[in-house]
């Protein structure tokens, strides 16, 4: 592990190669379920290769790439060869229509991309947008069996051509050194880049891997996409840290998802509410708790019902946690052993420290609500900023402290409890609302089967409170049906005022309902 700071991601994959060259590294399984995997001395070489291809296509230092790829070793060897050359990897979603991918190219001025051939659509829109052209297009054979076009450059057989053991001659960037730009999921605004640097990298995969007892022999698991600082930080960088195989999931499957985990020898998995409702909903089978994972990350709300239904049934402990994009994940985990205290998310983590503060900075009294704000010494703790956004990154990180936009409250026991989205609080006739407290009250209801409140326009009480629900099928719920068992859980002014059904509701890549999309419906 990296003890002093001074490390960058490529020294970590050097030395993790030098002492097992021919254990595997990592495991991508795809939509069929069939694996490929690569050595560590065979990716490490791949990468060095991959950043003399970078850095010969002009392809400079503090260049941001686009990465429009999916997951699999090629997105893997791309994205290791952008830290060995000092370039910023930028990953994108694949389900990223131009406009969005645009917002992408112009926050964070990337002129080169590298794409799968099932999207190159996309990126003709997005080359024939206004100011969009860029530099260097290349392709990869990556993804679900679309072929290359004829006339593209594909970047497997730019590596080919590369002689084996040929390298930069310069040394691979460090410590504070910029890594890469994630996205934030934009549910309440427009994605800011999160701009992390090496040892954000690097101290995030230690954060993951001392929390959940990780280590070279483990065989951590992701089905969060490598876009996302979840898939990243708790599949790719906790299992290189430690020396560990990563596997790694292309698209999540939940009638796939035990199999895989027995086939795999899964040791560690991190999962969203998305992932629990789907798994429950399988067919029960003989074999649900028979896997060899020893511990189970998860993020974000359920009930209590789905966790006991979920724990019993497939034999696994649901550890929360809780972090950001802009910290470089984990802020609180739960206890991985003894009581847990849910639904807290846990005590800061070994390397944080968390205050409670109000809208001025001061801090709240012992048990009070408060905005969760984090020590941030930017690159090491939190991220270097926003790319190209300095106005957001001085309203984020002030005075030496992350303002990460939550609520929260501290228990006697130390243990942080989640409250609400700043932007998730509604403020009716002067009192202030927590969104997610009706959402909790609503999914208890067994006919709802998903719902989501937000506050609206009301000309004489500030807000009203909104609830969107899905109803299960078959079920005969209504409007009155849903006030009614709102007002015995809840005070009167929380009880919704307007109730819409819908079929579903929106959702961001790794299932958070996309509240901004709600807003602007």
């Amino acid at each position: 592990m990296d003890r002093t700071g001074t490390s960058g991601v490529h020294d970590v994959l050097v030395a993790h190669a030098e002492r097992t060259p021919d254990a595997p590294i990592w495991v991508v399984v795809d939509r069929a379920g069939a694996a490929r995997s690569i050595t560590w001395a065979d990716f490490l070489d791949q990468v060095e290769r991959c950043a003399v291809v970078w850095d010969g296509m002009g392809v400079a230092a503090g260049d941001a790439v686009v990465l429009h790829v999916g997951t699999s070793i090629e997105f893997l060897v791309a994205f290791f060869g952008l830290l060995r050359l000092g370039a910023l990897a930028v990953p994108t979603n694949l389900a990223s229509p131009a406009p969005e991918l645009a917002h992408v190219v112009r926050t964070t001025g990337a002129r080169h991309v590298l794409v799968e051939p099932a999207h190159d659509a996309v990126i003709d829109e997005l080359e024939r947008a206004d100011g969009m052209a860029l530099a260097t297009r290349v392709t990869t054979r990556a993804g679900a069996g679309t072929p290359a076009r004829p006339d593209t450059v594909v970047l497997e057989d730019l590596v080919a051509a590369v002689a084996p053991g040929q390298r930069l001659d310069r040394p691979p960037p460090r410590g504070l050194a910029p890594a890469e730009v994630l996205f934030t999921s934009g549910t309440t605004s427009a994605p800011k880049g999160a701009v992390l640097s090496h040892r954000n990298l690097v101290r995030a995969g230690q954060r993951v891997a001392l929390h959940f007892e990780i280590g070279a022999g483990d065989r951590p698991m992701s089905v969060m996409p490598l876009f996302h600082t979840g898939g990243q930080c708790m599949g790719v960088m906790a299992a290189l840290v430690v020396g560990a195989t990563g596997v790694l999931v292309e698209r999540y499957s939940a009638s796939m998802f035990w199999s895989t985990v027995r086939a795999q020898r899964a040791t560690f998995v991190m999962l969203v509410p998305t992932h629990v409702r789907t798994l429950l909903a399988q067919p029960p089978d003989p074999d649900d708790g028979v896997h060899s994972l020893h511990s189970t990350g998860f993020g974000l709300r359920i009930t209590d019902a789905e966790r006991d239904t979920f724990e019993s049934r497939f034999g696994v402990r649901l550890t929360y946690c809780y972090g950001q994009t802009e910290a470089c994940l984990n802020i609180a985990i739960a206890p991985l052993h003894g009581p847990r205290n849910w639904p807290a998310l846990g005590p800061p983590a070994f390397d944080r420290e968390v205050r409670l503060v109000d809208p001025v900075g001061t801090d709240v009294p012992a048990g009070d609500v408060g905005e969760i704000i984090v020590a941030a010494t930017p690159g090491r703790d939190v991220m270097l900023g926003y790319a190209n956004d300095p106005a957001a990154t001085a309203a984020t990180i002030r005075d030496g402290w992350l303002w990460t936009g939550d609520n929260g409250r501290f228990d006697e026991h130390g243990h942080l409890h989640f409250f609400d989205r700043r932007k998730d609080m509604i403020k009716r006739a002067g009192e202030n609302i927590s969104a997610l407290e009706v959402e909790s009250i609503l999914a208890a209801h067994p006919d709802v089967l998903e719902a989501a409140v937000i506050g609206v326009p009301d000309h004489i009480r500030e807000e009203a409170v909104k609830a969107f629900v899905v109803a299960r099928p078959g079920s005969r719920l209504d409007e009155a049906a849903i006030t009614a068992h709102c007002a015995g859980h809840l005070a009167s002014f929380k009880v919704p005022t307007e109730v819409e059904f819908r079929d579903e509701l929106p959702h961001t890549s790794i299932g958070k309902i996309n509240k901004g999309a709600l807003r602007h419906a």
